[in-house]
């Protein structure tokens, strides 16, 4: 009989040692999944920002300086939730199907609170034109096929849930438009709005495109 009840004893302090690593690993698991969470909903909350229907009507009405320009961000290849592809498309409210840049970003978090957007060319994209409502040329490319521009990075940082801020680092995007050397980025992603200010400049620092009035002001209507 003794020897039963000190059976039954070691058996209930093993069940209890047994239970308390169990609460401790599940409390260590959803620690790491809280803190992973956070972190997507963060990158999560700038694409929703990113993605949609924007044009400049508004400031081209006020201002004659500025043209009417549509962008339309959508995201692709979404097979995997945690991969963050988008693609972009501007063009001028008069030539909406002859797009003048047509690029495909891809969104990361580096940090707590810093994220960067890489951007990439694309082959053929004469067929990639309205590709934010018919996908299939999508279907037929991956990201084995796009070429990032090297130095074109955007690096943002959150400043609230309704805004990030940021630009390219200093000379290293290359650009040869229009006699330029470089270009670079300004972009401030807020609620509903995106104002953005790209410039070329040659190799001695002159700026020869890109607005020189400030940054435009893209409105979100879709």
């Amino acid at each position: 009989m003794i020897s039963l009840l000190l059976n039954i004893q070691q058996l209930i302090i093993k069940s209890s040692l047994i239970l308390n690593c169990f609460i401790i690993i599940t409390s260590m698991i959803s620690c790491a999944v809280s803190k992973k969470s956070t972190n997507h909903s963060d990158l999560d909350r700038l694409a929703q920002l990113m993605v949609g229907t924007f044009n400049t009507k508004a400031q081209s009405a006020r201002d004659s300086q500025f043209y009417n320009i549509q962008l339309k961000m959508c995201r692709i290849w979404t097979q995997d939730p945690n991969q963050y592809w988008l693609y972009v498309e501007q063009a001028t409210a008069k030539t909406l199907n002859k797009p003048y840049r047509q690029r495909i970003y891809k969104l990361e978090q580096i940090s707590k609170k810093q994220f960067v957007s890489k951007v990439y060319n694309i082959p053929s994209p004469e067929l990639a034109v309205n590709g934010c409502a018919i996908h299939l040329y999508f279907k037929t490319i991956t990201f084995e096929d796009i070429i990032l521009k090297e130095g074109c990075s955007v690096y943002l940082n959150k400043i609230n849930d309704d805004l990030f801020v940021g630009n390219t680092k200093e000379s290293g995007c290359e650009s040869n438009l229009r006699g330029a050397s470089y270009a670079t980025s300004e972009v401030r992603i807020s609620k509903d709005t995106i104002q953005s200010l790209d410039r070329g400049y040659d190799a001695n620092g002159k700026q020869v495109w890109g607005s020189e009035h400030g940054a435009y002001q893209f409105v979100k209507t879709l």
